[in-house]
């Protein structure tokens, strides 16, 4: 014989103390609600087939079990799923295994009644898979991402996390401070009056700075040269103006600032227009005082030694500008140009007296040295030629010990060496070289090379 059913009991014990019978446990609603605690517990089907509703008229048949797990349709919370029925383990899978109205409760440990296999968070009960999403910097609903539906403007800030204004994208808590009427980087104050380049101008206000990232530029700023708006007027001065586009505004030297062909940086032509912007180099500047200029005919308008019918002479220059230098020869001797003065070195080996005479044949005389520089200058270059001495023009031939050039102007310094001159066996002519780069006094009569110069022109 079948035991009496549990609920049977307990209705015929109701109705003995005047209470109404109480129902049988529900089968499902047919939605999948089997436990009957309003939440989907994955039932599935249509569990009402086989078993009554509790408010059904039609009792439920204890020797019904359509699930065939050894419950009946009367005792069984869902004789549609062999899975659930009293006494059975509860598992982790969304439903009520056990037939005690939950759903995962052994591991359910936050109570929002989801286990781990449907709960992603179980150390919060707002969080779990199908929860509603809030603003909260959590996945609400399990889904991997945060706060999403949140950020209307789109710029990766939430109200909740800090936008003061979800409709513009310019707002936001990392925003920059601008002047637009808007408190952009959501700090309470609008368009704050900072001064980022310390030129004791914010970049806002009724006195603006028109680039707060530039201490150049600032109202109380003066104009500068630059092609910039210093004094934040809002113009740049014509005259820093470019406009015809050759690298130079007027003020920055351009004198025609109409034409790219007239700049700074352009040599002068022969073309009428003062090319070069420099009135000094002007074609009709005659630039060595030879008399002609460079549009006039001057073949080297930097020395005075070469135009047009000029003498040739050895000193490397086209002196008449006939296309040929020194064409005339210069013997054994080479030019060498210092200081604006022409020199010769000369390699034959003469008297002091022959070597006046030989320098004399080139329009020159022996070389007069008036200062160290020069000195230093003649005696390298005469060492690099020859290391011997060398004549140059100082004598003391007329009387001794009153030492003149060759030109009879007075010897005012010197470069003796130590203990010269000694006029050791009538020694009344000077030479480079004797130590270093100081002088000796010797015979007028030795074979040297010599040095001459050019007087100026």
């Amino acid at each position: 014989m079948r035991p009496l059913s549990p609920f049977l009991v307990l209705a015929a014990l109701a109705a003995a103390c005047g209470a109404p019978p109480r129902s049988p446990p529900p089968a499902g609603d047919g939605a999948g609600d089997g436990g009957g605690d309003g939440l989907d517990d994955g039932g599935g089907g249509s569990g009402g087939d086989t078993a009554a509703p509790p408010d059904s008229e039609a009792p439920c048949d204890p020797a019904v079990d359509a699930d065939g797990d050894g419950v009946g349709q009367c005792d069984d919370c869902d004789d549609t799923d062999a899975s659930r029925t009293p006494g059975r383990g509860e598992a982790c899978d969304g439903l009520d295994n056990d037939c005690n109205g939950l759903s995962d409760d052994p591991f359910d440990a936050d109570g929002d009644g989801r286990g781990p296999c449907l709960d992603c968070d179980e150390g919060d009960p707002s969080v779990y898979v199908g929860a509603p999403e809030a603003c909260d910097g959590l996945d609400n609903d399990c889904d991997g991402e945060r706060d999403e539906g949140f950020d209307a403007d789109g710029d990766g800030w939430r109200m909740c996390r800090g936008d003061c204004d979800d409709a513009d994208p310019s707002v936001h808590p990392s925003g920059e401070e601008v002047c637009d009427g808007k408190d952009n980087d959501c700090d309470g104050p609008v368009d704050e009056p900072e001064d980022g380049d310390g030129d004791g101008f914010p970049a806002c206000g009724d006195v603006s700075d028109c680039d707060d990232a530039d201490a150049a530029r600032s109202p109380a700023h003066g104009e500068w040269c630059d092609g910039v708006d210093n004094d934040c007027d809002g113009a740049v001065p014509s005259d820093e103006q470019d406009t015809d586009g050759d690298g130079f505004a007027p003020c920055t030297g351009d004198c025609d600032d109409a034409r790219a062909t007239v700049s700074p940086q352009l040599p002068e032509a022969c073309d009428g227009v003062d090319t070069d912007c420099d009135p000094s180099t002007d074609e009709s500047v005659d630039g060595d005082g030879d008399g002609l200029s460079s549009c006039a005919g001057d073949c080297d308008d930097r020395s005075a030694r070469a135009y047009p019918g000029g003498g040739e002479i050895c000193d490397g220059r086209d002196n008449d500008c006939n296309g040929l230098v020194d064409e005339t020869g210069c013997g054994s001797c080479a030019p060498m140009a210092w200081g604006g003065s022409d020199y010769l070195f000369c390699f034959d080996t003469p008297t002091w007296a022959g070597a006046e005479a030989s320098c004399a044949s080139f329009g020159a005389s022996l070389a007069t040295v008036d200062t160290w520089e020069e000195n230093v200058a003649l005696s390298d270059t005469a060492w690099g030629w020859w290391a011997n001495y060398w004549f140059i023009g100082m004598n003391d031939r007329a009387e001794e010990g009153s030492w003149v050039w060759a030109d009879a102007t007075p010897a005012a310094s010197p470069f003796w060496a130590w203990n010269q001159p000694d006029n050791w066996d009538n020694e009344d002519c000077a030479h480079l070289l004797f130590d270093w780069y100081y002088w000796n006094d010797i015979s007028c009569d030795t074979a040297l090379p010599y040095v001459c110069e050019y007087p100026a022109p």
